[in-house]
């Protein structure tokens, strides 16, 4: 008998095998994030997104899942690939708590030529957003999943460490760069490029959750801060909340950058009890649900 299409348990045991189905070995169990799918045979490539997103955002599925499977499934357990991913998310994090790339050709910033000022090949630097994002994910979930102080503690250090770089001004908090570097910010002005103030604040779906499982403050201040200086600043949105910007212009084309903005802003809405962002957030859903219609 074919399995049932909606048996959610074992399409959440069939996730998590995928998760772990292919690492690097020698790298430690680094994961994948691309593959050149021209290549005979193709092949699964590295690339900084391996790093504190993917990661992170691994560590977090893997967790979700195995929690979602049924009680004894195979998928339910701990396997080497799955501790090596985890290992390299908290690998990556810094003496400041940030999630740092490694200084490797392959980790190269992605449009360093629009994210930052005066890059020169092998500076360390850490990706302020969806590095961050990712990282702070996992170690919610696996605070959750197993109570452990120590995921707690590296999440909070990762909301500290950001909130001190965070650039404050009258309307809330930003990162000028896409990264960030030892010696600092090289531009503290915002709009170094367009949709920069929104692509920077990928960090509040992740802080909220933080927030609400440990109750840590700092992480809705960071949260509040960056999504109210977005929405003040960014040219991606009409006051109605449709999505606007011409296409070619950089960030604005991504639409995952919308698509976790906006639940970002819906969730610090509820935890904070903000009717006006949850307002904001079902208006720009709804004009983003209507691109596919």
């Amino acid at each position: 008998m074919s399995p049932h299409p909606y048996d959610l348990q074992l399409r959440a045991a069939v996730a998590a095998r995928s998760l772990t189905g292919l690492v690097d070995t020698q790298r430690d169990g680094l994961m994948y994030s691309l593959a050149s799918w021209q290549s005979k045979p193709p092949r699964a490539e590295h690339c900084l997104w391996d790093c504190g997103d993917g990661s992170g955002r691994h560590v977090d599925a893997l967790t979700l899942a195995r929690r979602a499977v049924r009680s004894g499934s195979d998928a339910e357990q701990p396997n080497a690939a799955g501790v090596a991913i985890e290992a390299w998310m908290m690998r990556l994090l810094g003496a400041d708590g940030l999630s740092w790339l490694p200084t490797e050709p392959w980790a190269r910033p992605w449009n360093h030529e629009a994210l930052l000022l005066g890059y020169s090949d092998g500076e360390p630097v850490a990706e302020v957003s969806w590095a961050q994002r990712g990282t702070l994910l996992g170690l919610t979930s696996r605070y959750q999943a197993t109570g452990e102080e120590r995921y707690s503690w590296a999440g909070r250090r990762l909301v500290e460490g950001l909130l001190r770089i965070a650039e404050q001004a009258p309307d809330g908090l930003h990162f000028p760069e896409g990264y960030y570097r030892p010696s600092g910010w090289h531009s503290r002005s915002a709009g170094l490029s367009a949709g920069l103030e929104e692509y920077n604040a990928a960090i509040p779906v992740a802080a909220v959750r933080f927030f609400c499982a440990t109750g840590v403050e700092a992480a809705i201040r960071l949260a509040d801060g960056l999504a109210r200086f977005a929405l003040r600043h960014t040219t991606g949105y009409a006051p109605d909340g449709r999505l606007i910007g011409e296409p070619g212009s950089g960030l604005q084309d991504h639409f995952h950058t919308r698509s976790n903005f906006i639940p970002g802003v819906l969730g610090l809405g509820i935890a904070a009890g903000d009717r006006g962002l949850i307002e904001w957030a079902r208006e720009a859903y709804e004009r983003a649900r209507s691109l596919s219609e």
